[in-house]
C-alpha cells in the first residue's frame, strides 16, 4: 500500500490530497476495511500464529492461520472493488 501511494503521489496528475479525501472520506467504508482486514488483521494473527507455534500447538495456529486466509480475502475483495469503483490501485 505505501509503494501505491507512493506511485500516486508522484505519477497521478489528479493532486494527492484529492485522491486521499477521495479514499478516506468519500469511500471510507471501502477503504478502512481493506486496510483493516488487508493489512492490519493478518499482521496480529502472524504474531499469534507464530507464538501459537512455539508452544507446540499447531492445531490451534492451522486455525489462525485460516483465519488470517480469510481475513486477506476480504482485504483482496475490498481491494477489488476500490480498484474498480474510483481506479486507485491499492
Amino acid at each position: 500500500m505505501a509503494a501505491s501511494f507512493a506511485v500516486l503521489h508522484f505519477k497521478q496528475a489528479v493532486p494527492f490530497s484529492a485522491v486521499l479525501r477521495e479514499l478516506l472520506i468519500q469511500q471510507g467504508i471501502f477503504f478502512w476495511p481493506r486496510v483493516i482486514f488487508g493489512v492490519v488483521a493478518p499482521i496480529v494473527l502472524a504474531g499469534m500464529i507464530w507464538n501459537t507455534v512455539k508452544i507446540h500447538h499447531t492445531q490451534a495456529a492451522t486455525g489462525l492461520l485460516y483465519l488470517a486466509v480469510v481475513a486477506l480475502l476480504f482485504g483482496e475483495f475490498f481491494s477489488k472493488f476500490l480498484l474498480f469503483a474510483v481506479r486507485i490501485p491499492i
